[in-house]
């Protein structure tokens, strides 16, 4: 008889939140943290054993419930069955530094050193999103779910305060102008918090300049949140905003992609442009083509406009109206007026950090997108 092997792919903190029904136990884990949590049964940075745990996941995961409905057997001979499952799980959690192991403790049964594991602050604040995310059905929800949102807030700020770069102090002043006005609550600033944290803990997904990429593309996405934004950035100290702004401008004009259209000697021009505004930071160095006279050039703006501009940071999502299924993501080109012929929204913005195939990498977390159009 052959034996079955079941192969699984390692996961990442963002694949935690896409719903797939293969990443249930590695929520479970999570949830069952912060559900004691937030009973009161538990406090931040839980302790816990692989029995424990296990014997939970036996009660509760679906897929165990569903496996051994009807069956007579006993609780540990179906923990004993498990436990490679749950500890493979377990173990993937660990790699993403949302559990450690924190030492070990006799066992009751052989007296045998055994692990003792804990959830670390990234953990806590994964499951707290988990929860967050979830759309409340009663009043009990609504306060779960305003309890979860404050906890996971609580717990990023914290974890912003322990780093001095501009890009971290940006974000815990903009977060906690966010919990003053009450805005943390919403369904889109909950998706922001788990679309950023991934790129900013270290794990397979860490990646700062993703993140402030996404951090820029707040007031054309988040609308509701653009007061909020340009409120952090002017209140920031002077050193403070002037680093921010730098890094901003070095992820703006790094990796210049230069489409079909454009030709080498413009290539040359922008780079040339691009040196002597190099220390510059409320500038950037941009190229654009105009549709209208056909002209190719570099040329600079305020940084601050180029933030404000509506579609710089956007892909679109098609929708088929009869299968309402999701198509293929566009690049949505951002026109100004031609700095040349004046004509109005000519000028396409060549795009700087897209793919090459011309579709923009935040596309994966359904961050920087619109609502697909039916």
């Amino acid at each position: 008889m052959t034996k079955k092997v079941t192969i699984y792919e390692k996961v990442s903190i963002r694949d935690l939140f896409d719903g797939n029904t293969n990443r249930r136990i590695y929520r479970n884990i999570l949830l069952w943290n912060v559900n004691l949590i937030l009973q009161g049964q538990a406090s931040i940075g839980n302790q816990f054993g692989f029995t424990q745990l296990g014997n939970w996941l036996i009660e509760h995961h679906r897929s165990f419930i569903e496996e051994y409905a009807g069956s007579h057997l006993t609780k540990s001979y179906r923990l004993h069955a498990k436990r490679n499952y749950i500890q493979s799980r377990l173990d993937d959690l660990i790699g993403l530094r949302l559990i450690k192991k924190e030492g070990t403790m006799k066992s009751e049964k052989n007296k045998t050193d055994t692990p003792i594991y804990k959830f670390t602050p990234g953990g806590d604040l994964v499951g707290f999103l988990l929860i967050a995310s979830k759309t409340p059905r009663n009043i009990q929800d609504e306060s779960t779910h305003r309890d979860a949102s404050y906890m996971a807030l609580s717990i990023f700020n914290t974890f912003l305060k322990q780093f001095e770069s501009s890009t971290f102090l940006f974000l815990s002043n903009f977060i906690t102008k966010c919990q003053e006005k009450e805005l943390h609550t919403s369904d889109r600033f909950i998706r922001f918090m788990r679309d950023i944290f991934p790129h900013l803990y270290i794990s397979a997904d860490f990646n700062v300049r993703m993140s402030r990429i996404m951090i820029m593309s707040i007031p054309t996405l988040y609308p509701e949140l653009a007061d909020t934004f340009f409120q952090t950035l002017n209140e920031l100290n002077e050193e403070t905003k002037r680093l921010l702004l730098f890094q901003f401008k070095i992820d703006i004009e790094t990796d210049y992609y230069y489409p079909y259209r454009t030709i080498s000697s413009i290539v040359k021009e922008w780079e040339l442009m691009r040196i002597q505004n190099v220390q510059d930071y409320s500038k950037v160095t941009l190229s654009g083509y105009c549709e209208e006279c056909k002209s190719s050039y570099p040329f600079v703006q305020d940084i601050i406009k180029f933030i404000q501009l509506p579609d710089i940071f956007v892909v679109e999502i098609g929708a088929d109206p009869e299968t309402m299924q999701e198509e293929e993501a566009t690049t949505v080109l951002q026109k100004i007026n031609c700095l040349k012929c004046r004509k109005e929204n000519s000028l396409v913005i060549i795009p700087n950090w897209y793919a090459v195939e011309g579709t923009e990498p935040m596309i994966n977390t359904f961050y920087a997108t619109r609502e697909p159009e039916i």
